[in-house]
């Protein structure tokens, strides 16, 4: 990974380093101390360090890739200010059909949901089955989320997804206890206001904005059920757990629409 002309000087630094020096610096680095290079021997100790970041920075997963990704972030908010949505997208790899089979060992697709303790046990002895099924599902809530393609499509807008217009996105993936993958991603929506806009439309008492806002947040922030109580929610759902044609919708292909109005949503 590293550039062709560098060859040998790095190959000279890690011949002739020096184990101690290099075992005392990582001692106090790993003890929260700023160790500033100052002999001869640290410097090229130093020099190593650098090799490594350098290399690791085009590793995918790396820790100096992840430390280089906040810049990414940084300039894309210098370039196009603060970002519209912030959106964090964790796939049910356990419950997707789609998941399951790339994680089972049946070469044919037969979307029909196994018992809870099989579904966990394909999914723990495939973790790249996983991984695979994630990136799928990023790669679709991209392409058709968001709008965002490289092949282009007839009759559609390159961009125009359901948040908007999109102008620009930067997601970071990320891991949960137990080790499945979820992504946290920031996006920006051409044309949108910015906060200070925002700040002034919602501090004026008389503008309509204010009081579309407030119901709208009042309209998805709810604590209570549409058609009951939590108890009889509760008892609906229980009621229809037992009959035989039940279906979880967690555990059930989505059903498309028309091409036409997938179409015409664009």
């Amino acid at each position: 990974m590293n550039e062709k002309h560098n060859f040998d000087s790095v190959a000279e630094r890690l011949a002739n380093i020096d184990q101690e020096v290099l075992k005392e610096i990582s001692r106090r680095m790993a003890d929260g101390e700023k160790a500033k290079p100052m002999p001869e021997q640290e410097k090229a100790c130093f020099d190593i360090l650098k090799d490594v970041d350098h290399i690791g920075s085009h590793v995918n997963g790396s820790i100096t890739n992840k430390c280089y990704m906040p810049n990414g972030i940084w300039l894309l908010l210098c370039f196009k200010c603060a970002p519209s949505w912030c959106i964090t997208l964790s796939p049910a790899d356990n419950k997707h059909p789609i998941c399951l089979y790339f994680a089972d060992k049946n070469s044919t697709f037969n979307p029909v949901i196994k018992m809870d303790n099989e579904r966990l046990r394909l999914i723990s002895e495939n973790p790249v089955a996983g991984a695979h099924f994630f990136h799928f599902m990023i790669i679709v809530f991209i392409e058709h989320v968001l709008g965002v393609w490289d092949i282009p499509r007839e009759g559609l807008s390159r961009g125009k997804g359901i948040f908007g217009k999109t102008y620009a996105y930067y997601g970071m993936v990320d891991r949960q206890g137990k080790l499945t993958l979820h992504l946290h991603m920031v996006l920006w929506i051409r044309n949108s206001l910015t906060p200070q806009e925002i700040c002034n439309r919602i501090m004026d008492e008389d503008s309509m904005f204010q009081k579309k806002m407030v119901e709208y947040l009042e309209g998805i922030h709810m604590g209570e059920f549409l058609t009951g109580s939590h108890q009889d929610v509760q008892q609906k759902v229980n009621n229809s757990m037992i009959q035989d044609e039940y279906d979880n919708l967690t555990e059930t292909m989505p059903i498309p629409p028309p091409l036409k109005y997938s179409m015409d949503c664009w």
